[in-house]
């Protein structure tokens, strides 16, 4: 079976397999991106676990990178099925909002905290998680100093690692993109570094997007007016 159409029938049955946890069936806001007007609680909560589903995909490609080639990748999505991988995703999407979060803890910074938070509530309240879950969110996210933001790329990475052992246990942490960031390798670090750092600029201004459109735009703005 070819990767791409493994990867493709393994997404969707974690699609699936959200929409019945949340009781709402498949939303795809968190695909396009915006959250529609008149969802419910669990449907806002839908849409943010379908962006992590969507992160989800794009960090088994990386965790496969820089030289583990389709193999690496080919062998996360056939270990994973619906409940792993909806597992994975919404790890992922309260990793995203609560470093997000640490993030906008910074004086002036143009995202909202409470609407970080209020994401994360909108997860515990339709997706099952665990408080061993939430502590290993919370210590990753601890990572990222608001001030000026470093450690950021280190939690992130954390959190993708954390997410792929739901899916490969302890094997997600020989991925090639994994054992490269946190090996003793400067050159593979780097290059790890970098592919990590193009994954999650490509699915964090989607994934914030649903939760606090409003701040977004605002940083969109002062980057065009600097």
């Amino acid at each position: 079976m070819a990767v791409r159409g493994l990867s493709n029938r393994r997404g969707f049955a974690t699609l699936q397999r959200l929409g019945e946890l949340a009781g709402t069936g498949i939303v795809l806001a968190g695909h396009f991106g915006e959250m529609p007007g008149g969802l419910n609680r669990a449907g806002q909560a839908m849409a943010i676990a379908e962006a992590g589903e969507l992160a989800l995909s794009l960090v088994i490609e990386t965790a496969a990178s820089p030289d583990g080639g389709r193999w690496a990748a080919k062998r996360v999505w056939k270990a994973m099925d619906a409940n792993s991988g909806a597992y994975a995703a919404i790890f992922i999407a309260h990793g995203l909002a609560a470093t997000s979060a640490r993030l906008a803890a910074a004086p002036g910074h143009h995202l909202s905290v409470d609407r970080l938070e209020d994401a994360r509530g909108l997860l515990r309240e339709t997706f099952p998680w665990s408080n061993d879950d939430d502590r290993m969110v919370r210590e990753a996210a601890l990572q990222v100093q608001p001030e000026d933001a470093s450690g950021v790329d280190a939690a992130h990475v954390t959190i993708a690692l954390m997410a792929l052992a739901k899916i490969l246990g302890e094997d997600a942490a020989k991925l090639p993109g994994i054992a490269g960031f946190f090996g003793e390798d400067d050159i593979a670090a780097y290059q790890c570094g970098l592919g990590w750092q193009i994954c999650f600029n490509h699915v964090l201004p989607r994934f914030v997007r649903l939760i606090d459109a409003q701040g977004l735009s605002t940083w969109s703005d002062n980057r065009t007016q600097s």
